[in-house]
């Protein structure tokens, strides 16, 4: 088993990531070198809302 570095929680040994807190379990940043995807040109809001 793998203990999250950030919260502690146990995870599969084959995990990359904390199931409770979302955090990399291999000690590195994962999420850092993502680039957000901006869901408002694909998903518009109804002007009638």
């Amino acid at each position: 088993m793998k203990y999250c570095p950030k919260c502690g929680s146990q995870n599969k040994d084959d995990y990359r990531f904390c199931l409770s807190c979302g955090a990399a379990l291999d000690g590195s940043d994962d999420w850092a070198n993502t680039v957000p995807v901006d869901a408002a040109p694909h998903n518009p809001v109804p002007s009638n809302i």
